[in-house]
């Protein structure tokens, strides 16, 4: 029973259990996981099937196994998914014109709302696309070999514009990464603490040294890799 669970010991390992309730699974059996002390799927697939029965009566165990199957595949695959079942949530489309640019003003206006509802309303939804990331974030930071990902990975790996978009959005205005530069650039903030004033003063510095910082792309990289930023280039500091 529940064969499918141990796709995830290396399959979505690292995606929140929040998104089983996204493609119908139960809210009693994912209140019922965090009970369990069991957050990712990584967590559920190392949780054995006794535990999960003792816990679980046989109706919440098929609805558990039925709302699993979407996650058997990969997630770059399952994603777009989960990013759908989103968009059916309530005022979506308000949510997607603050990530498009629009001010909590514009859309108030348009939408005959306050501006906190505005804000209240796009910070729910950034909450139910956060844990959706991390999957995301590891494949992207991994494959930089520091904890750092880049606007430009995000669009690619991510076929649809407007979820990329909602997907940078959420990140900015989360706690777990500083941005930089445009296009942006993710610094996880626990690995680059206080990175903007850093670099706000490694730039003073090199200003300070009297360069022309158009014609001194060399000297601003050796700059950038002892500071310990190496991976950005000089057109990301002067972006």
């Amino acid at each position: 029973k529940m064969a499918c669970l141990q796709a995830w010991k290396w399959l979505n390992a690292s995606l929140h259990i929040s998104a089983l309730q996204l493609v119908g699974g139960s809210k009693k059996v994912q209140n019922g996981l965090r009970f369990l002390e069991i957050h990712t799927l990584g967590d559920l697939a190392n949780t054995t099937i006794n535990a999960l029965e003792r816990k679980f009566r046989p109706e919440q165990m098929t609805d558990l196994q039925t709302s699993l199957v979407p996650f058997t595949k990969s997630y770059h695959d399952v994603l777009e998914e989960l990013f759908d079942a989103v968009a059916r949530g309530e005022s979506f489309d308000l949510f997607v014109k603050r990530v498009m640019g629009s001010t909590l003003q514009a859309v108030a206006t348009e939408y005959d709302v306050t501006r906190e509802w505005v804000r209240q309303i796009c910070a729910k939804t950034e909450r139910k696309i956060m844990p959706l990331l991390s999957p995301l974030i590891s494949e992207l930071t991994d494959s930089n070999g520091a904890r750092y990902l880049r606007e430009e990975q995000i669009r690619e790996y991510i076929d649809n514009e407007i979820y990329a978009s909602a997907v940078i959005h959420t990140l900015r205005e989360g706690e777990q990464f500083e941005s930089f530069g445009s296009p942006l650039i993710f610094f996880e903030a626990t690995s680059f603490p206080d990175v903007k004033n850093k670099l706000a003063e490694l730039a003073t510095d090199i200003v300070g040294d009297g360069i022309n910082i158009f014609e001194s792309a060399d000297s601003i990289e050796s700059s950038l890799e002892a500071a310990g930023y190496g991976f950005l280039n000089a057109d990301d500091f002067l972006g």
